[in-house]
């Protein structure tokens, strides 16, 4: 492990950085730890962490009151504003009011950030950035405004700033009036849309009211005509209206003058917005006030219940209660049920609140807590039970908020990505398919991430979903709650990054660690998916564990293990079929699945690979048999077999395939299996069939036919054939329903090529005028396999003229029957489409004929043209020359 570095290059810190590799949790994901920007850079309380649309990470300081951009990649950072000494400080003052040694501080400092969705617009840019600080301190037990405020008073500002050559500038006030506190202050913002327009929301904490210094402070997180314990929403840009209200959107919920937007909120300290499966979701974190942190699904006019609802309405958990002290300025919440009916229908659950205990004693909740069995694994996990643990609180303080819509994780998508300050890691919470609620992971409704001796406050996620970026207090403790049970953070101010790499190789098993509980992906019926594409080669430390491919629902496609071996850019796509199992042209049952791998580098060792299937899939295949009646050959997963060609990827296999028996072939989870191949030398595209898919009793080199007047010429030629024992010659008029037509004798044995022929004299007095024609191949065991189907159609052309002798030997003689005299010109061609002979005549009215000396073209199929004097095509006939 490498030592920071730190060099200063024309103002700007470049950090080289510590990296390890981990395995990050139960789930077993192995990620490439980097110390981004590591604790010799003193970054004081880093609370926000943005990936921004520049691809810049950008960083506010609590304590530090400065802005930083970092670079995602390297660790390169600048600062772009300090406000300990911004200018100008006229006509107002924009820097902190207070000095860095002010005690109390308060719960933050410099918070939330927000970039404008137009930052980098290609015409009209609108570079603005918003920040939310702390600005001043009022002091301890004040009277401010006519009101007598118990506890700390701060006042805290929103600021508009403008991004110009590499700093922030131009500060706009947008909010003045924002009241702060040592404890509880929120202080995040989010930029996203509603109703068509962006708007610029923050949420603002209670104040700490009614616990610690701020014990007797009135609670107003209820009080429609106060900001406090709310969420607030503004405009991005003045809406005209006069003063400060320019910047209040005139369609809130509780008025025109009003920021307030939901309320009952006690310490929101986490928003993220996203598009689950197509709807746009907003949510919130917030603390409890010893259990039950709350995951809210945020919605315009609703009320999230504090102080009189703590988590679910239903667990009655707090019933008979304060949510804090017993001796507190809060409210006793006497039934959380009641409370939440007698809110009426703007009340909404949390969709997630952990540790929440049954109901129990808890008429002294500060000294009643609740623990749980397993709790180190995940915070739903197991019996919960009352138990006085003198102050140790069974929460996580949940902190920084973040949806994962990507798909290079498999299981990931449409997961919420929250920070735990007290127990130092990132849980995840998958969504439903609507994003209302939490669904089980493997059993649990959480999976712990990083998890280190760390406070955990903030997360951002790459674009790509390959990087999840996480800041980390400096300081032990923010308030009051955490200065009883301080974390000693292992990597002080940190910015670390976790790079997703894959799953390791279980060398006892020979297989991914990839959990069961990833399900294969679903792809979309009739079409290319297209997976994601990774990049595997010996700089990202991924040749030697299995990266896998998922598709755009996050699911699993494919596992590479490249046992050394660079391969680079690596792009893949997977077809789906709908409805019963595809055929060959040999009439051959394969799965309506197919998977094409592409590296930019094939591998010059063999590698490993792991494909997926659906069990419907399987199922599907399993059951079928082919339009003759005859079985896919499928009863088990182990009869499967792997068949490669180069085809691209599509709806049908069309190269001659290479046969690969998997070293292991087993069932993934309850919905799909996998196949697994140890020793494979190259990519391509992968089908799935029976074992004997590739096994004919003859080598088909090719199967075609030609129309001779009235009848039906086919012709085949084998390059080898094996206890071969006939041909059946079949006929269909719909290419669905064959009939035998004839049977031609084999060679049965041989290495050589063989030839062989056969002609249907009925073929022109069928129903239809196209007629299909297949052969059935029959070995001496009675095994069958089929050729393609080759269709040949009919006109009215063979009234017009002939062609004759056929075969012809050395004068080919071309009769034509005229309605009218007319010059003609005909062409003959060979099998490759070459012109080998023009030849025009002028013919009168009635039956003509026309020699053509052909005894020194080469044996084989021609195609005779007859053109008329306007360039209409007369008709066109086969000749075969002997």
């Amino acid at each position: 492990m490498k030592k920071p570095l730190l060099l200063l290059l024309a103002g700007l810190f470049v950090t080289v950085t510590s990296f390890s590799q981990i395995v990050a949790g139960r789930m077993n994901e192995v990620f490439l730890k980097t110390d981004l920007v590591p604790a010799a850079s003193n970054l004081q309380d880093p609370w926000e962490i943005t990936y921004g649309p520049d691809d810049s990470l950008w960083i506010t300081e609590a304590k530090g009151y400065k802005v930083r951009k970092v670079h995602p990649t390297n660790g390169g950072m600048r600062t772009v504003l300090d406000l300990t000494t911004f200018t100008p400080t006229t006509p107002i003052n924009f820097r902190r009011q207070f000095a860095s040694t002010q005690n109390p501080w308060p719960q933050g400092g410099l918070m939330g950030l927000a970039i404008h969705p137009d930052f980098m617009h290609a015409t009209t840019p609108k570079k603005f950035v918003y920040l939310a600080y702390v600005r001043s301190y009022v002091g301890q037990n004040q009277t401010y405004n006519g009101e007598a405020v118990s506890g700390h008073l701060f006042i805290t500002w929103l600021v508009r700033f403008t991004y110009d050559n590499s700093q922030l500038v131009s500060p706009v006030v947008m909010c003045d009036t924002l009241r702060g506190s040592n404890d509880h202050n929120s202080g995040r913002l989010i930029i996203a849309p509603e109703g068509g327009t962006n708007y610029l929301y923050y949420a603002l904490g209670d104040m700490g009211a009614g616990q610690f210094d701020n014990l007797s402070r009135t609670i107003k997180s209820q009080m429609t005509n106060s900001y406090e314990g709310k969420i607030l929403r503004f405009n991005l840009e003045s809406d005209g209206d006069a003063g400060l209200s320019a910047w209040i959107p005139n369609s809130n919920p509780y008025g025109a003058n009003s920021a307030v937007w939901a309320m009952g909120m006690r310490n929101n300290q986490g928003f993220a917005f996203g598009s689950v499966n197509g709807t746009n979701r907003f949510y919130g974190s917030s603390h409890g006030p010893f259990s039950d942190d709350e995951i809210n699904l945020l919605e315009s006019g609703r009320n999230y219940g504090h102080p009189l609802v703590i988590g679910y309405s239903t667990d009655g958990n707090y019933n008979n209660a304060k949510a804090g002290p017993i001796g507190s300025s809060l409210p006793l919440i006497g039934t959380e049920s009641a409370n939440a009916t007698a809110i009426g229908s703007t009340y909404r659950d949390p969709i997630y609140s952990n540790y929440n205990a049954p109901a129990g004693n808890t008429s002294t909740p500060w000294s009643i807590q609740y623990i749980y069995q397993n709790v180190d694994t995940d915070p739903g996990a197991g019996t919960a039970y009352a138990q006085n643990l003198n102050g140790n609180w069974a929460s996580e303080g949940y902190s920084g908020l973040d949806l994962y819509t990507g798909n290079a994780i498999p299981g990931w998508k449409n997961s919420l990505l929250v920070g735990s300050l007290k127990w130092g890691r990132v849980l995840r919470m998958k969504l439903n398919t609507t994003g209302t609620a939490i669904v089980p992971t493997d059993g649990e409704d959480t999976v712990s991430y990083f998890g280190g001796r760390n406070r955990f406050r903030d997360i951002a996620i790459s674009p790509d979903g390959r990087n999840i970026y996480v800041v980390m207090d400096r300081s032990s403790t923010t308030s009051g709650p955490s200065s009883n049970n301080p974390v000693v953070p292992a990597c002080a101010g940190c910015v670390q990054r976790y790079t997703f790499l894959g799953y390791n190789h279980n060398s006892g098993t020979g297989k991914s660690y990839i959990p069961t509980d990833i399900d294969v992906s679903a792809g979309t019926a009739g079409t290319c998916n297209t997976a994601t594409t990774v990049t595997i080669n010996s700089a990202n430390n991924n040749t030697n564990i299995w990266v896998p491919i998922t598709g755009p629902d996050g699911n699993i496609v494919a596992e590479i293990k490249a046992n050394g071996n660079n391969l680079g850019i690596v792009s893949a796509s997977y077809y789906i079929k709908s409805g019963s199992p595809r055929q060959d042209p040999f009439m051959r049952l394969y799965m309506n699945r197919s998977i094409t791998i592409t590296p930019q580098t094939q591998p010059s060792t063999p590698v490993s690979i792991r494909l997926y299937i659906t069990a419907a899939e399987f199922t599907s295949l399993q059951g079928a048999s082919n339009t003759q009646g005859m079985p896919s050959g499928v009863s088990a997963i182990s009869d499967l077999r792997i068949r490669k060609n180069d085809d691209a990827c599509g709806g049908t296999l069309t190269n001659t395939t290479t046969v690969l028996t998997p070293d292991v072939a087993e069932a993934h989870g309850t919905g799909g299996y996998v196949l697994q191949v140890n020793s494979l030398s190259s990519f391509s595209s992968f089908y799935f069939g029976n074992p004997n898919m590739a096994v004919l009793p003859v080598n088909l080199l090719t199967f075609k036919g030609s129309l001779l007047n009235n009848s039906a010429f086919l012709q085949w030629e084998t390059s080898s054939e094996q206890n071969t024992s006939h041909f059946i010659i079949e006929r269909s008029t719909d290419g669905r329903l064959f009939e035998k037509v004839g049977t031609v004798s084999a060679t049965g044995n041989t290495g050589a090529a063989s030839r062989y022929s056969f002609t249907d004299n009925d073929a022109a007095n069928q129903s239809s005028t196209t007629v299909y024609y297949r052969l059935r191949m029959v070995d001496i065991d009675g095994t069958l396999s089929y050729s393609k189907v080759v269709s040949l159609t009919y006109d009215r052309i063979y009234s017009v003229f002939s062609v004759y002798p056929n075969p012809v030997k050395h004068t080919m003689k071309v009769r034509v029957s005229l309605p009218e005299a007319m010059v003609v010109n005909i062409q003959v061609m060979d099998m490759q489409g070459r012109v080998i002979h023009t030849q025009t005549a002028s013919l009168g009215t009635g039956a003509s004929e026309v020699e053509i000396d052909s005894r020194n073209w080469p044996a084989q199929v021609y195609s005779v043209k007859l053109t008329g004097s306007d360039q209409q095509v007369l008709g066109v006939q086969k000749a075969v020359k002997l």
